[in-house]
Order: structure tokens, then C-alpha cells, then sequence
């Protein structure tokens, strides 16, 4: 149980990493508007409403691969899928708690709200590929074994 719960937070970070790795690179290619201020909300509700496809599709592309490799990671970590599902739904709400602070169009919301389960469940799959190709070590092998679930 654990393990789990240390997937799912292991994922969430690697997440939120990921996120702001690849908001960081769209930045570089999209930049603010020189003097932009962050904190004043009028800016910031006009920069949303003018906002170019491109710098809108590295958001989404960042919550997609953010997303996928936090499920990735929970799900190495915690062995189940059951922690990719719990990171999934963390980066859920926190992709809600986005959108509700600045006015984003209504297709950032979409895809906001769908691209996280299954970007997530894409990273379990993942994982568990490479975790069935992954021997287990002896100590593991003889505990599954043991308990009935094969070696």
C-alpha cells in the first residue's frame, strides 16, 4: 500500500516537472509580450484571448506528456496501475485549478479536461511493458512463488 501511495507522489512530481519542462521550451519559442506582467488578471485575460495556436498547443502538449510520464513513473514505482489512476486524478484537479484562473477558450478546457486519464493510462501501459520485460529479482520471484502469483 505504501508503494503505491509513493508511486502516485513520485508521479505526480515527475509530472509537474514534465509540465513545467515543456511550458518552459514553449515560452522560449512563444515568448510574453516584453514587460508582461503575470499578475495583473486584465493582462492576462487579454494575452488568453489572443492567444496563438501554437503557444495553446504546447500547454496541451505539456499536460499530455506530463501526464503519460507520471503514470509512467507511478506505475514503475507502485508496481499497479492503481497509483497511475490516483496521479491522474491529482493532475486533474490541477489542470482545473489552471483553467479556472485565467480565462482560457472553451477547447483548452476540453482538452484539459480529457487529456489527462488517458495520457496517464498510456504511461501505465507503458510501465507495464517495460516492467514485464524487466526480470524480478530472485528474492521477489520466490515470494510470488510462493504466494501463488507465478514467477
Amino acid at each position: 500500500m505504501l508503494r503505491r501511495i509513493a508511486g502516485a507522489i513520485a508521479g505526480g512530481m515527475v509530472a509537474m516537472l514534465v509540465v513545467g519542462l515543456v511550458q518552459a521550451a514553449g515560452l522560449l519559442l512563444f515568448p510574453l509580450p516584453p514587460g508582461f506582467d503575470v499578475s495583473d488578471p486584465a493582462r492576462v485575460a487579454s494575452l488568453m484571448d489572443a492567444i496563438p495556436l501554437g503557444q495553446a498547443a504546447t500547454i496541451i502538449i505539456a499536460w499530455a506528456l506530463g501526464a503519460a510520464a507520471g503514470g509512467f513513473v507511478a506505475t514503475i514505482i507502485g508496481r499497479h496501475h492503481s497509483p497511475a489512476n490516483l496521479m491522474a486524478a491529482m493532475i486533474l484537479v490541477a489542470t482545473t485549478c489552471n483553467l479556472a484562473a485565467a480565462p482560457f477558450p472553451w477547447w483548452m478546457w476540453l482538452f484539459g479536461l480529457l487529456v489527462p486519464l488517458p495520457c496517464a493510462a498510456i504511461g501505465a501501459a507503458l510501465a507495464k511493458g517495460v516492467r514485464a520485460a524487466t526480470p524480478l529479482p530472485e528474492s521477489d520471484r520466490r515470494a510470488r512463488v510462493a504466494a501463488g502469483r507465478g514467477g
